[in-house]
């Protein structure tokens, strides 16, 4: 088991060109799933279609690391692995070991680039002190003219320097991301392709590509990082007719939690629904803030984007469901429209006509 999955994560972690092909990005991710269905048919004995603690017990030295090995694929602490969870364990492993690759490929890089400037620096002073050992008095008669030729280079470079060092301080200080981490600029979800010394490549949602300098991000923005993220809230609102009983409003979150409490894969839990304001005593708007856990795989946050966005539309129609069995609508208001008159030019209510007819 463990030479094959080691197989698997050599094979997503290739440091040649083929790493970045479309290619061997396919092959690797077909060769996870099946390793996890290998993983999973030659765990499951009793062929239960789940997999317990007990089965992983014979292939660890105690019981304590089959425990901490069996906690990694079961993200939702039931109990039991099914297929699904062994192969999104598998899938997830893969990814991050890939990512992690990628990001010290990065790392290594910026460290490079950083170590060519100070190399260049070491070499300026050496150079001075010599020149200081060997001839001292034409060292000191040049540095008159040298120094205003420093001088001038200062304006020109002098906020390159600047930029140099927030990056230094931004990228091995700071270091609020790794390489495929899901972050959040600007309210802006964006994925991180790869970063440098200078500037951070960022991929948004829709496809976009997006080259940020990290002078700009250092100190100047707010960076939000999904994957280093806790397990997170979601809000949504939904209107309805001010003339719902309370009762209805209340039996909606009742089958709402009931609902997040079935899905234990997707959800931690905990829902509530708040009534936000009422206006004009024909509306009130509710705020339904659900617990949501982005994925099992991803530490209950919104690493994994597009399950992040299937669980929300697998609530949505349930809350549809809901709400068309307990029968709760909203209609915009009745308003009076008055037609005015060809002869006296005065106003006449619509409502009289009405009742007239």
């Amino acid at each position: 088991m463990t030479d094959q999955l080691t197989q698997v994560i050599a094979q997503a972690t290739l440091k040649d060109g083929m790493r970045n092909s479309t290619d061997s990005l396919d092959a690797a991710t077909h060769s996870a799933k099946k390793l996890a269905r290998k993983l999973f048919e030659g765990l499951d004995e009793d062929k239960g279609g789940v997999l317990t603690r007990d089965e992983f017990e014979p292939y660890f030295k105690n019981p304590a690391d089959a425990a901490e090995a069996f906690k990694v694929f079961d993200k939702d602490g039931n109990g039991d692995i099914d297929r699904k969870e062994m192969r999104n364990a598998v899938s997830r492993i893969y990814r991050e070991r890939r990512a992690l690759a990628t990001s010290l490929k990065d790392m290594s890089s910026a460290v490079s680039k950083l170590d060519g400037v100070l190399l260049g620096l070491a070499l300026l002073i050496t150079i001075f002190i010599w020149l200081f050992i060997f001839n001292p008095k034409g060292t000191t008669a040049q540095l008159v003219p040298m120094a205003t030729i420093i001088l001038g280079f200062s304006f020109v470079f002098g906020n390159a320097a600047k930029n140099l060092f927030e990056s230094m301080l931004f990228i091995f200080s700071i270091h609020p991301y790794d390489v495929r981490d899901l972050i959040f600029i600007d309210d802006s979800p964006m994925f991180v392709l790869e970063f440098g010394l200078f500037s951070t490549t960022f991929q948004r949602c829709d496809g976009q590509v997006i080259v940020a300098p990290n002078s700009v991000l250092f100190g100047k923005k707010y960076i939000l990082n999904v994957r280093r993220s806790g397990p997170m809230w979601e809000a949504t609102k939904v209107m309805v007719s001010f003339d719902t009983p309370l009762d209805v409003l209340h039996e909606f979150r009742t089958r709402l939690r009931q609902f997040v409490t079935d899905h234990p894969r997707e959800w931690k839990g905990g829902l509530d629904v708040n009534i936000d304001f009422m206006q004009n005593q024909n509306l009130i708007q509710l705020s339904l803030i659900p617990s949501l856990v982005v994925a099992m795989e991803h530490k209950s946050n919104w690493q994994d984007w597009g399950a992040r966005w299937d669980r929300r539309t697998l609530l949505m129609k349930e809350m549809k469901r809901i709400m068309d069995q307990l029968n709760m609508t909203y209609k915009l208001p009745t308003q009076p429209v008055s037609f005015m008159s060809g002869q006296n030019k005065s106003p006449k209510p619509a409502n009289s006509l009405l009742g007239a007819r």
